[in-house]
């Protein structure tokens, strides 16, 4: 015969004391008929036991499997309001209107596609980097640009075209700041253009602040 080894939690314990007193067991047998009766009793609480410690373990199993930091980072960031800013990924050429090279700009995807990096290199010797990111309560795009320059602000999202579209401001590092817009629109060759314009506080006027066309290098986005 095969011995049976069966792990019973210590809370059980007591129940089966309790059960014990009731039917007598804690006494010596003394008849045949005792001896029968104490047997079944004990193994109808086995019964009971191994029903208990299988419920427990499936339940431990139950909630101990639920969305783990790896799932759960995998699919919060995968709806479609996600993915609205994802033409702008890859690495860049960048030109002014007139076709001179300005820069170029890598485009990467971070946190499991629930942010985007931009890495600006110009041809001066400038850089500059932003968080791009959708805020679902908000139903918004943000970036954050920062450079040694100014630090820009600003939200929106996509336009009836699908252009995407953030206003907010440019705040200087010498304490000045200004309305600012930016728009990215996918162009019918591939190509993106980039277009920011600030807001003359005196004149009320908008005035281009940067374009550019982007020209993609490669598609890579990690």
């Amino acid at each position: 015969m095969i011995p049976i080894v069966l792990r019973v939690p210590d809370s059980c314990f007591p129940m089966f004391r309790k059960a014990f007193r009731r039917e007598g067991i804690h006494r010596k047998p003394t008849f045949r008929a005792d001896i029968r009766r104490q047997v079944l009793f004990r193994l109808g609480l086995l019964s009971a036991a191994i029903v208990l410690v299988g419920g427990q373990e499936a339940s431990a199993q139950t909630n101990t499997s639920p969305v783990t930091p790896s799932n759960a980072q995998q699919s919060a960031c995968s709806s479609e309001a996600y993915r609205q800013f994802d033409f702008w990924l890859g690495t860049w050429d960048v030109t002014d209107p007139s076709g001179k090279h300005v820069g170029v700009n890598r485009i990467t995807s971070a946190e499991n596609g629930c942010l985007i990096l931009e890495r600006w290199e110009g041809a001066s010797g400038s850089t500059g980097q932003s968080m791009n990111f959708y805020d679902p309560i908000e139903d918004t795009w943000r970036q954050v640009w920062v450079s040694s320059g100014a630090v820009i602000d600003y939200t929106g999202g996509l336009s009836v075209d699908g252009d995407m579209v953030l206003t907010g401001e440019i705040h200087y590092h010498n304490g000045r700041s200004a309305s600012f817009t930016g728009t990215w629109s996918l162009l019918a060759d591939g190509r993106i253009k980039q277009h920011f314009q600030q807001l003359n506080s005196d004149t009320g006027e908008w005035r281009d602040w940067f374009t550019g066309y982007y020209s993609r290098v490669s598609l890579s986005a990690e």
